[in-house]
C-alpha cells in the first residue's frame, strides 16, 4: 500500500472518530444565544429563539402548528440524555412536547427509527418513552398516572439507558437534580443514532409556551 495512501487513511479515520466523539459526547445551554453553531441546531428555526434567560423557547405564529428542532446526535449504549424543559401550562392532548432522544430522521413527524419521552399528548397524563418503528409507536417505560398534570410544568429529566438496553427515566419535578425514578423498561431494537431534538405540538394560545436548555448528552455508539 503507499504511503500516501496510508496517511489519507489515518487522516480521515481520525477526522471520522473526531465527529462521532463530537456528535455522542456533547452538551448546550444555549449560553452563546445561538442554536446556529456549536452546535448546528436545524429544522423550523425559525419558530424558535433563544431568549434572554438563554433557554431555547418555541416562538411560533399564533395557530395550530407543530414545529420541531433537531441537532447531530449518536448516543446510542451506555447513554445519558438529561435536559431541563419548561411547559407553561397544563399539558393536554392538543399541548404537549416530544424530546427525542435518539432519532434516524430530523424529521420527527414521519417515519423513523428511534426513541423519545412525550410529555402530555394522553388522557392520563403519564411522561411515555416510546420506540417508534416505521410509523408505529410502543411503549418502552412510562410514569404513572398524573406525572405531568401540573399548570406549569418545570422539569428537569434524565434517561439512561445501559449496554444491557436497559432504560431508566428519572426526573426532578422541581427543576433541580434531585433525581427520583418514575419508570424503567427493557428494548434493544435500535442502536443507531443521528438526531437529538425537540418537538412540540401545540394550538394557537400555547405556541411561545415551550422551553428546552441544559442539554447534557454521553454515550457511545454501537460498533
Amino acid at each position: 500500500m503507499p504511503k500516501l495512501f496510508k496517511v489519507c487513511c489515518v487522516f480521515f479515520l481520525t477526522l471520522l472518530f473526531l465527529d462521532v466523539q463530537s456528535q455522542t459526547n456533547w452538551m448546550d445551554d444555549f449560553s452563546d444565544s445561538n442554536f446556529m453553531a456549536n452546535p448546528v441546531w436545524q429544522g423550523i428555526t425559525s419558530d424558535f429563539i433563544v431568549n434572554g434567560q438563554k433557554q431555547l423557547q418555541l416562538n411560533a405564529q399564533a395557530q395550530t402548528a407543530t414545529s420541531g428542532i433537531s441537532t447531530a446526535s449518536s448516543a446510542a449504549l451506555n447513554a445519558t440524555w438529561e435536559f431541563w424543559i419548561k411547559l407553561d401550562f397544563n399539558p393536554s392532548t392538543s399541548n404537549y412536547a416530544q424530546v427525542f432522544l435518539m432519532s434516524s430522521s430530523s424529521n420527527f413527524n414521519g417515519a423513523l427509527q428511534g426513541y423519545y419521552l412525550q410529555l402530555g399528548g394522553n388522557s392520563t397524563d403519564k411522561i411515555i418513552l416510546y420506540k417508534r418503528q416505521g410509523s408505529q409507536n410502543t411503549i418502552v417505560a412510562q410514569s404513572a398516572d398524573g406525572a405531568v398534570n401540573k399548570n406549569s410544568l418545570n422539569f428537569r429529566l434524565k434517561v439512561e439507558r445501559n449496554a444491557q438496553h436497559h432504560w431508566s427515566l428519572l426526573a426532578d419535578t422541581l427543576g433541580g437534580s434531585t433525581f427520583i425514578v418514575l419508570a424503567s423498561g427493557i428494548d434493544s431494537t435500535f442502536n443507531a443514532s443521528a438526531y437529538f431534538g425537540l418537538n412540540c405540538i401545540y394550538t394557537s394560545t400555547r405556541s411561545t409556551k415551550f422551553y428546552l436548555d441544559d442539554i447534557v448528552v454521553n454515550g457511545q455508539v454501537f460498533v
